[in-house]
């Protein structure tokens, strides 16, 4: 059953809806709540204090060096002998929530902010989300914070400057299963108090992406009832279609397609961005540990997702073959069962891999993954080269990474966020 709660003061969008028809049918009618006020009092904590949230940032200026590591690594003397440099320009503090320390699970880079989600490892939820203003990539600023006492925020998406996506995990008894969609209202372009949310199957909400006017969320990690993809029209909520699936773990939409990735085995399922018809599934496997972090992203024709223990595989979007891996390189001093493969992100023709307690890598690609072609995936020559890893003060640790354009924020689990500018 899908449920959505609101504000009183926001409710009324929601009076009156229905939910369109699931992909597969769902036995229970929709149940529309509006609580009390009070009820939801307390549990968001917003602080938009700037001269307060200021204390969690450092401004650095420093040169990352990127090293190689392994039998696959190109031979990078030193960073000056590469076609990029990497400078660290801020390191973020993670918030500490009723004496929980939190640790940075998603980011997402929109315009000139940027938007980073919050966690707790295992049983205790707890949660939040930060934004940045990066008008000025040098000089990071802090600018909004929301603490969460009950729930963890997995993924984030925006909605312009009015309505943040949060895919979530709570212990509020009220929902069927802890997985919910939480959107959280903004006002000149910081974070309220005022959420509305949306009850989902499974254990916990996983991915969220927002694109052509539908809103895809993913949730899993095993239980009932199952997860998979829930497809909702952003405007009103109204669930659209549901495709079930075990373990799903991310999505992503470009060129007309959604690609929703699954996890134990690894697995890929592509959609119709016009009507989110289902079109097609392939299982190119890895993605083994349970209940882990993963992303997946499109580009050129290619499915580039994070397949865990098994590194990343890169995977044509139309045929389902495999056209590039890339394993994660063992690191002395990092127990294996850390060396796993959380995230990946693109800048041009450059790939930055979250490989856990191994750190942050990166790949140069044959193509300029920014570039609006299909012919990547369907080239002879398409491949990825393995340029090494780069070194963090603070050793290594990447649990998730995010770029665009010359900006690359990095989660370091307890260690925090570092935001990184990347010179050409």
């Amino acid at each position: 059953m899908f449920r959505i709660l609101g504000h009183t003061s926001n409710a009324l969008r929601y009076i009156g809806l229905a939910l369109l028809a699931f992909t597969v049918g769902c036995a229970d009618a929709a149940v529309f709540e509006v609580p009390d006020a009070p009820a939801q009092r307390g549990r968001i904590q917003v602080q938009n204090d700037e001269e307060v949230l200021r204390q969690r940032v450092q401004l650095r200026s420093e040169l990352l060096p990127v090293v190689p590591v392994g039998q696959f690594a190109a031979a990078l003397e030193s960073p000056g002998d590469a076609s990029f440099a990497l400078v660290l320009v801020g390191e973020v503090e993670p918030p500490a929530l009723d004496g929980t320390q939190l640790q940075a699970s998603h980011s997402v880079i929109h315009g000139s902010k940027a938007y980073v989600a919050y966690n707790v490892q295992g049983p205790v939820r707890k949660g939040g989300v930060d934004v940045f203003d990066m008008s000025q990539p040098d000089e990071p600023a802090l600018i909004s914070q929301a603490l969460i006492t009950d729930t963890d925020v997995s993924a984030l998406h925006l909605q312009g400057s009015t309505e943040l996506y949060l895919a979530t995990a709570t212990d509020d008894m009220i929902f069927e299963s802890p997985a919910v969609l939480e959107v959280v209202d903004m006002q000149g372009g910081k974070l309220t108090a005022e959420t509305h949310r949306v009850d989902l199957p499974s254990y916990a909400g996983t991915g969220v992406h927002l694109a052509g006017g539908m809103l895809y969320v993913t949730s899993g990690t095993g239980g009932e009832p199952v997860g998979g993809l829930s497809i909702f029209d952003p405007a009103t909520l109204a669930l659209m279609r549901f495709d079930p699936f075990d373990d799903a773990r991310a999505v992503d939409v470009k060129g007309g397609v959604v690609v929703a990735m699954r996890g134990t085995p690894g697995g890929l399922r592509f959609y119709d961005a016009g009507d989110g018809a289902f079109l097609r599934s392939f299982e190119p496997g890895g993605a083994n540990v349970p209940e882990s972090k993963a992303t997946v992203f499109l580009s050129r024709g290619c499915a580039f997702y994070a397949a865990g223990d098994e590194g990343l595989r890169v995977v044509n979007v139309e045929t389902g073959v495999t056209v590039a891996t890339l394993s994660v390189p063992d690191i002395d001093g990092v127990a294996i069962e850390h060396e796993v493969t959380n995230g990946a992100s693109h800048s041009g023709n450059l790939v930055f891999i979250a490989n856990g307690g191994a750190g942050l890598f990166v790949a140069q690609a044959t193509h300029d993954l920014d570039a609006e072609s299909t012919e990547g995936c369907n080239s002879p020559d398409f491949g990825l080269t393995l340029l090494g890893q780069v070194q963090f003060p603070g050793g290594p640790s990447a649990n998730y990474v995010d770029s665009k354009g010359n900006l690359l924020f990095v989660a370091n689990g307890l260690g925090g966020l570092s935001i990184v500018r990347i010179d050409r």
